[in-house]
């Protein structure tokens, strides 16, 4: 009797598994609950029938809804998103003139972007309405593309900040302009401090100009000629643009052979004048307010002098 019990039971496994996988399975099977809504399973466990949403999930067994409903939706006014209960919320935004926002599930007045006689910059709600195609041209306030360069030779524009180019040669940017570099030859007559070089060449009146100054130092170091290191583009990292001097000076600055430059033994330009030594730029080394940087001719150096110190001066414009 039991040898028949345990046949039994084999046969009835065997049945089973031979038409779970097989289209043999009977409709006869059960309800299942799976996230939120019931439907009919058949008796290998495939979905035959969709029954009904739950308003408030699955049961516990997950065999049907969850009855009676003792969880109360959370959404006032939520277009989106859970409703504590297992479900979602969807309040018809459109009934109050509004859209759904995704990310907030609440109500937003529709945005309606304005682009009307605007070619760039924001359209209200997020968006632009163009950008400049120009590289020098830049978006107002009012959504106009504008060239900030028009009438502009070199230097950083005043609106936008856009680089409108650099001068060629030994010219200069000066208020947004090329100009070329009148020295002021022969020089001052005497020496003098740092600040009494500043002033004088600020209140020269010479050669009928009055737009005097005194120079920096890249423009100082574009008058050294005959010593390599220092001229313009040689290994001397002293510029406007490097004013410190542990970063910016070394032994490349030292210059050259005393008394062996091109002009007279002079390490400047031909024509040239006045007393081969110390000039003043109106660099101010940075990393110490009283020292400023200056060249001395006689070496064809770049070095620092203190403001107190008498040097020569020779003024630009």
């Amino acid at each position: 009797m039991k040898l028949i019990r345990v046949l039994f039971a084999v046969l009835f496994v065997f049945v089973t598994f031979s038409s779970c996988n097989n289209t043999g399975c009977k409709d006869e099977g059960w309800s299942v609950c799976r996230e939120g809504t019931t439907y009919w399973v058949d008796q290998c466990g495939n979905e035959v029938g969709r029954l009904a949403d739950c308003e408030c999930g699955c049961n516990d067994e997950l065999s049907d809804c969850k009855r009676p409903c003792d969880c109360i939706p959370s959404c006032n006014k939520k277009c989106c998103g859970d409703n504590d209960c297992g479900g979602t919320c969807s309040f018809d935004c459109s009934s109050l003139g509004m859209v759904c926002n995704e990310e907030t599930c609440r109500c937003n007045q529709e945005c309606v972007s304005n682009c009307e006689n605007r070619e760039c910059g924001d359209d209200g709600c997020g968006g632009v309405c163009g950008t400049c195609a120009g590289m020098t041209e830049y978006c107002t306030e009012n959504g106009r593309c504008v060239d900030d360069c028009i009438g502009l030779q070199c230097g950083l524009s005043p609106n936008a900040g856009i680089d409108c180019g650099s001068c060629d040669g030994s010219d200069t940017c000066i208020a947004w302009q090329c100009r070329g570099q009148i020295w002021q030859n022969p020089p001052a007559d005497h020496s003098m401090s740092w600040q009494e070089a500043v002033d004088y060449c600020d209140d020269l009146y010479w050669n009928g100009q009055n737009d005097w100054r005194l120079p920096t130092i890249s423009e100082l170091r574009s008058l050294i000629d005959g010593c390599g290191a220092t001229e313009p583009d040689g290994e001397c990292h002293v510029t406007d643009n490097c004013l410190v001097f542990a970063d910016c000076h070394d032994i490349s600055c030292g210059g050259c052979s005393a008394d062996e430059g091109p002009s007279s033994g002079c390490y400047w330009k031909a024509g040239m004048s006045g007393q081969c030594s110390w000039y003043w730029s109106s660099s101010v080394r940075e990393d110490l307010e009283l020292a400023v940087w200056v060249v001395y001719f006689y070496l064809g150096s770049v070095n620092v002098a203190m403001k107190d110190r008498k040097c020569e001066v020779r003024c630009i414009r």
